[in-house]
């Protein structure tokens, strides 16, 4: 059961009402500050990538293996706080690859990979591939800020 005791109440402490320190002004100032101590970025660098390599041999892979397309992106997400007497920054990057090609990488030798997907698919047996990673972390501390 909920008891509702008053409709509209004043804070009060010993500098007067709370209210009147929670204006618009004072909280812009607030929002203010923190935007100077904080700085968020974000980028993506995506790319597609279409490969016509040399045509192997007749019989070493199915027709049109060394022609494929396959996507590429890295995206970075990171961060910075700078308070008087410490600065932490922090970026943490996803790498992915997708579409490449299983068919393109040729076991017997002197064929080997037909392309740059080839030999990306040939190091880990995946089509799809990436994973996130802190690219960057830094704690500091700053004396006579």
């Amino acid at each position: 059961m909920v008891t509702v005791e008053a409709y509209n109440a004043e804070l009060r402490d010993d500098d007067g009402f709370l209210g009147d320190r929670a204006s618009k002004r004072a909280f812009h100032a607030i929002v203010d500050d923190w935007r100077d101590r904080l700085t968020l970025t974000v980028s993506e660098r995506v790319r597609g990538e279409f490969v016509d390599w040399f045509q192997p041999p007749p019989g070493t892979a199915r027709p049109g293996a060394e022609e494929y397309a396959f996507f590429a992106s890295q995206l970075r997400v990171g961060g910075r706080l700078t308070l008087p007497h410490v600065q932490a920054v922090v970026e943490v990057q996803d790498t992915r690859l997708a579409n490449l090609p299983d068919d393109a990488s040729l076991a017997p030798r002197p064929q080997g990979n037909l392309g740059p997907g080839a030999l990306y698919f040939a190091h880990t047996h995946e089509t799809d591939q990436g994973e996130p990673f802190l690219k960057q972390g830094l704690l500091a501390f700053r004396v006579g800020a």
